[in-house]
């Protein structure tokens, strides 16, 4: 079973302002866009790093990466889940494209 973790960005520990807890779920939720979705190309949208308190549920979002876990443009491969840097069209790990 998945345990809550302290988090740290840009060097200070994040912390539910709800609660005050310190302990968070990491997840990543993709974001939709209305154009996107009308051309069926949903996988092209950007994802957002979410922190889930482990206390009251309250989620926080980021929608860019936080220092030192990417660039904000990169989206998952399909594939394999690693992270493609924007514009790229192969996945450097599993070889998956997107063309």
């Amino acid at each position: 079973m998945e345990q809550p973790t302290t988090i740290t960005l840009s060097g200070l520990p994040l912390r539910c302002p709800h609660c005050q807890h310190t302990r968070f779920f990491e997840r990543s939720w993709q974001l939709n866009t209305s154009g996107m979705s009308f051309f069926d190309l949903d996988w092209l949208n950007r994802s957002a790093k979410n922190y889930v308190c482990a206390r009251c549920g309250r989620i926080e979002w980021f929608i860019e990466a936080p220092a030192g876990e990417g660039d904000a443009g990169d989206i998952e491969c399909l594939e394999c889940g690693t992270p493609m840097p924007h514009g790229q069209t192969h996945c450097a790990k599993c070889g998956w494209s997107y063309q």
